[in-house]
């Protein structure tokens, strides 16, 4: 029931669309506006998002939050709050059990957690302003001696913030897996709604769509998502930092030119944010780093072993390109939703299993459900750099994905 009312009134907004703007939308702008008014009214507000988070920034650095402090309180201060996350999301999936649990009265068996989730809340409300600045401040001292640096100074500066991310609707054509347009939504959306919009798009433009949560957007500040991971924070700051930085240049001028340089852009942001953000842990919480892989010159080394699940995934795409260069959709949907309840079956919750999840995560050549030879390329590049920045003065020149096969002497694949 909750469906039909959303559809119903999807469908009165587009019509309203068409008769009021038909005759002065661009043809070839007609998707964009009718996708505008199915998504009216979720739509994730950038600009309202900029003056608070801007405002917020202006203020952290009139005040000073973190300047005073020595480099052990600096520590202590991001560990305890990493703590904090994890508390947090302990607690909250401590209320979620308690409502689900056969109690007479769960309201009352949760309300002692609910008041000690106020409590953390508080706490963490009252150092996230310095937690951030004091990454913000090991981040790009690690930029720095990496030389990483526009004129002598690390252009754009880092700054993220921890945010609840919006949630990002991907679309692709049902006959090949790439991203034909995305959309930010509102974060919070309902399933029942998120559902409803992907079947409204799905049945009106014969496409594939899914929403889905993102680890971090590269507004400016940033948003990071919180995880009780210092390793994943850092890592994914300094690869929404690296889009910063490559807004400035060709790479990021060109990152919708096509399919390409999109997964360009995001694998340079993924080898740059993972380098650096290692290099964050192994300086200023090296009891958090790997221990150190000894190598033996003479012995050739081992490749990382991959996961099941990322070798299913890997053999579930390449199974449905085929079956899409033969025309067969509807048969690689089926394949695909026969390949998600297995996964289920197997305890990898996957909610939709389509193109658009292919299109969205394949964007990422170092991503498991990639199959783009450009991810072993950049990688091959970097490994050829003297220097992350070698590496990145490289990539950030390039406007096609031609230039990177030129740059590594090979032909360019088909």
């Amino acid at each position: 029931m909750f469906k039909k009312v959303v559809r119903v009134a999807l469908g009165i907004q587009l019509l309203l669309l068409v008769f009021l703007s038909g005759s002065v939308v661009p043809p070839h702008r007609t998707f964009d506006y009718r996708m505008g008014a199915m998504v009216a009214g979720h739509e994730f507000s950038f600009a309202r998002w900029e003056v608070g988070a801007i405002t917020r920034k202006l203020d952290q650095a009139l005040t000073g939050p973190a300047g005073s402090l020595s480099e052990g309180e600096k520590k202590a201060l991001v560990l305890d709050y990493v703590s904090l996350i994890q508390q947090i999301g302990q607690l909250e999936w401590n209320i979620q059990q308690a409502y689900s649990a056969e109690e007479k009265d769960p309201s009352a068996v949760a309300l002692p957690l609910r008041q000690e989730l106020a409590n953390l809340r508080q706490r963490q409300a009252e150092r996230q302003g310095q937690v951030e600045a004091i990454l913000e401040e090991q981040i790009t001292r690690i930029l720095v001696s990496q030389d990483l640096e526009t004129l002598s100074i690390v252009w754009p500066p880092v700054k993220f913030q921890f945010e609840q991310l919006p949630i990002y609707l991907v679309i692709s054509p049902r006959q090949e897996i790439r991203v034909r347009k995305g959309i930010y939504l509102e974060h919070g959306l309902d399933l029942d709604v998120r559902e409803a919009i992907e079947e409204e798009i799905d049945e009106t433009f014969d496409v594939s769509s899914l929403t889905t949560g993102v680890g971090g957007l590269s507004a400016y500040p940033a948003m990071v998502m919180e995880v009780a991971s210092l390793d994943y924070i850092v890592k994914v700051a300094a690869h929404e930092w690296t889009h910063g930085y490559m807004f400035f240049r060709p790479l990021g001028w060109h990152y919708d030119a096509s399919p390409q340089m999109r997964t360009i852009n995001e694998t340079v942001a993924s080898i740059v944010g993972d380098e650096i953000g290692g290099l964050v842990i192994a300086r200023f919480y090296p009891e958090l780093a790997p221990p150190p892989v000894e190598k033996d010159e003479e012995q050739p080394q081992p490749e990382p072993a991959e996961s099941e699940f990322s070798r299913e995934m890997r053999r579930i795409r390449l199974t449905v390109d085929e079956m899409l260069a033969q025309g067969d959709v509807e048969g690689a949907e089926e394949y695909m939703e026969e390949r998600r309840r297995f996964l289920v079956s197997q305890g990898y919750y996957i909610r939709k299993l389509n193109q658009a999840y292919f299109a969205f995560h394949g964007s990422y050549a170092t991503s498991p459900t990639s199959v783009d030879p450009i991810g072993e390329a950049l990688q091959r590049l970097r490994r050829e750099s003297v220097s992350l920045r070698e590496f990145v003065n490289t990539v950030a020149v390039m406007s096609s994905h031609e230039e990177l096969w030129r740059t590594l002497g090979e032909p360019v694949p088909h």
